[in-house]
């Protein structure tokens, strides 16, 4: 199906390609400028140019045009009033513009030919600088929001923080990627029939053991979360065990609500690197878990200095129980932390002894 759909949308842009290049050739057949800066538009106002249709097998920008909670740039306010699914131009703000600006140089450029046809020839070709050099303006103003849209999509998914500055590491996750270029190959499973009881009174046998300190006990609605913490030379290391039926965006921020109250009452000033265990032990797996966090998706780090890293690791209880860690989505950014982590979490869940499967 995937293949079809793939082949589909190719059929599509090359169908598109050519109806606008014989109107590009038809309209500005005499103008030279202008014409190579209609072609170089094709890119900006086709819909393959933008997120909305995915080429193959890469699909790293999934959520990019979702107009829900999961995506960064619909939370940051980035999308029109009237965004939808159905629209034919770009939901981002700045794209929108560029290509509604692009689509009335295009009309204004016809009504300009028409009016020229029984007028001096020279005219039209003043016209013709005009409107080639209106196209490439618009064209560097829209390539430069889509690399800007890019690059805020993916810093969203290393570091993500609220209106109070505070991290959010709850949201944004986990980064789909199906490119084995870009992510590390390990997938971590383990078979894990362990009940949420048994694994409360563990972590916090093992932390207790490991000096970690206990920073509270939070819940709400059906979401129940313990917090544990200790702070070391070089960093801060928490680990935040979280509990509910299902997965959902709105359970996600409830953990980020809890972990905002420990920050504000322990955190508040750290500068230091701090990296977060987060362990989700979840009851019931739905379609939203499998595709937000367990459908070949990776985990990336902000590094440096004061870094941000996180290990998320999803406990599942139903129909056959398991643990799966996510895997690290750069080969080598946060790479120590994250191992570090993982071989923490596997001491305390006691995940040596269990068998991995890659």
């Amino acid at each position: 199906m995937e293949i079809l759909v793939s082949v589909g949308m190719i059929i599509f842009a090359i169908a598109f390609f050519y109806v606008y290049f014989l109107a590009s050739a038809i309209l500005f057949c005499d103008a030279p400028v202008s014409l190579i800066g209609a072609l170089f538009s094709f890119f900006c106002l086709c819909p393959i140019g933008r997120h909305k249709i995915h080429i193959g097998r890469e699909m790293k920008y999934r959520w990019a045009d979702c107009i829900s909670e999961v995506n960064p740039l619909y939370v940051a306010g980035f999308f029109r009033k009237n965004a939808s699914d159905k629209n034919m131009l770009s939901n981002l703000k700045g794209k929108f513009y560029c290509e509604t600006a692009l689509c009335g140089i295009w009309a204004i450029a016809f009504i300009c030919k028409i009016c020229t046809m029984y007028m001096n020839a020279n005219i039209w070709k003043i016209c013709d600088y005009i409107f080639g050099g209106c196209f490439v303006v618009v064209e560097v103003v829209w390539c430069y929001y889509d690399l800007y849209y890019k690059w805020y999509y993916n810093e969203a998914f290393r570091y993500t923080e609220g209106p109070d500055h505070i991290w959010k590491p709850f949201s944004n996750i986990a980064e789909y990627s199906r490119n084995p270029q870009f992510a590390s190959p390990y997938y971590y499973y383990y078979y894990y029939r362990v009940p949420f009881e048994e694994i409360k009174n563990k972590i916090e046998q093992e932390c207790t053991s490991q000096q970690y300190i206990f920073a509270g006990a939070y819940s709400k609605k059906e979401v129940h979360s313990i917090i544990y913490w200790k702070k070391t030379e070089k960093s801060v290391e928490i680990l935040q065990l979280g509990q509910m039926q299902k997965y959902s965006e709105e359970n996600m921020q409830i953990l980020n609500e809890f972990f905002a109250h420990f920050w504000k009452q322990e955190l508040s000033a750290e500068k230091q690197k701090v990296k977060v265990i987060a362990i989700l032990c979840i009851e019931n797996a739905n379609r939203e878990l499998r595709r937000h966090l367990l459908s070949l998706c990776y985990v990336d780090q902000k590094d440096g200095e004061q870094g941000r890293y996180r290990l998320p690791v999803v406990i599942l209880h139903q129909e056959e129980p398991q643990v799966q860690i996510l895997p690290l989505y750069s080969k080598w950014r946060g790479k120590k932390e994250y191992d570090e982590m993982k071989e923490e979490v596997s001491s305390i869940l006691g995940l040596s002894t269990t068998r991995e499967e890659e």
